[in-house]
């Protein structure tokens, strides 16, 4: 197996190197990770309003249940710091879209509620966002591709997170 050069890390040799092919994956899911927000916060801008983030902390909201979760359970969803979902959440319910307010079981806790426009949004908006994963994505594979990239991205979920199961994880 051919092998990258060793790199000197902290003033000693390494073996930190990856052979050639995985170097070659490894730079490609980087690139396609960096190139693919871009493209949907320009999407999501254009046509309703929002970026990407946004967009996705409202889809956690409509599959969660009674649409109502905590801020800590949306931010491991999207797998984001407290910090950016409450910023993220304010700005919703600014717009209209989420509501907030503190749970009765623990008064430092907040909780979002997808409202009415939210929810409105989002069906208004799920056509144009499933025909643009087509255009990024879908379009670009064949149907085991499809399947292939759905098991890699769910083993990545399970290996980065196995005490917390992903919504999607079957």
């Amino acid at each position: 197996m051919e092998r990258v050069d060793e790199v000197a890390i902290g003033g000693s040799a390494e073996p930190w190197a990856m052979d050639i092919g995985d170097r070659r994956m490894w730079l490609a899911l980087l690139a396609v990770l960096s190139g693919l927000e871009p493209r949907l916060d320009e999407h999501h801008k254009r046509l309703f309003g929002i970026n990407h983030h946004e967009y996705m902390v409202l889809i956690m909201l409509a599959e969660a249940p009674g649409q109502t979760a905590e801020l800590s359970s949306i931010a491991r969803r999207v797998n984001s710091s407290l910090s950016r979902i409450s910023h993220t959440v304010r700005r919703l319910e600014s717009d209209g879209y989420v509501a907030l307010a503190r749970s009765e079981r623990d008064g430092r806790v907040t909780i979002a509620s997808l409202t009415a426009a939210g929810s409105d949004l989002l069906e208004r908006a799920s056509f144009e966002n499933m025909a643009e994963a087509h255009r990024l994505v879908l379009d670009a594979l064949t149907p085991e591709q499809r399947a292939q990239l759905t098991d890699i991205c769910l083993a990545l979920l399970r290996h980065w997170r196995p005490e917390d199961p992903h919504p999607w994880l079957p």
